[in-house]
Parts: structure tokens; sequence; C-alpha cells
């Protein structure tokens, strides 16, 4: 897992990310997204040229909205960067068919900016911005 500081207007937010070097985008789950739009989000009120539905998350198919938003990290030297990222936001559903339990999921578009390395022992996951 990796944490990012996700920016979106005045809200931040700290977002666990799963790596997953075979997704075409970084989605934030369900419980961020609601955290960072706030609880009175309507998702219908969102223009069809920002939503986006995915499947391969979850069960079925997750409605997301396609936002622009801050990603904030620190190196190792504490050293705050800033990055600004298009990412993909799922729309949180109630009832039987929820989706809260899906992950965030870092995907290439974050990751081709940087130089992935993994370690399973130790472990540990090391983000290298590319040059």
């Amino acid at each position: 897992m990796v944490n990012l500081v996700v920016a979106f207007g005045q809200r931040r937010e700290q977002v666990p990310f799963m790596i997953d070097t075979g997704a075409d985008f970084t989605i934030v789950a369900p419980r961020r997204t609601r955290a960072l739009f706030g609880p009175e989000f309507d998702y219908n009120a969102v223009p069809p040229s920002r939503r986006l539905p995915i499947a391969g998350v979850g069960p079925g198919t997750v409605d997301t909205v396609i936002q622009p938003v801050g990603m904030l990290m620190t190196d190792d030297d504490g050293a705050a960067l800033r990055l600004s990222q298009t990412m993909l936001f799922a729309v949180p559903r109630t009832g039987a068919g929820g989706n809260w339990r899906v992950p965030s999921v870092l995907g290439r578009d974050v990751l081709r900016r940087f130089e992935l390395r993994l370690s399973y022992d130790p472990p540990n996951v090391s983000l290298t911005l590319n040059e």
C-alpha cells in the first residue's frame, strides 16, 4: 500500500492505495470519495462528460467521476511534493449492492510518472519521480 494525500478544493484526505500495474486508471474508493466530495454529493448532477463506468473493480460496474486533483506526498527527507493528476472517484452505492469495500487503486496513469520498486523482504514500496 502507498499512502497519498488527495486534495480537492479545500478538502484533503489521506488515501491508502493498492498498487495495480494492470489498472489503466487510478481510482479512489467510495469511502474516500464521500470524504472528499461530501455527503451531499449528487452523482446525477455530474455532467456526462465527467462520468465513466468502470468494470473490474469489485462486483459489476462501478460508476466513477473524473476529477482533476492535487496529489501530495513526501520524500525520504520529508520534503513535500505536489503533483496535479486526474483521478477517477468511485461513487458510493447503498443497499445490498453497496461498493464500500472496494479499495483505492493506484494505476498506470500515476505510476508511469515514477520508477516503482517493490521489496517483499523486508516489505517496502518505493516510488522515485522520473526526471
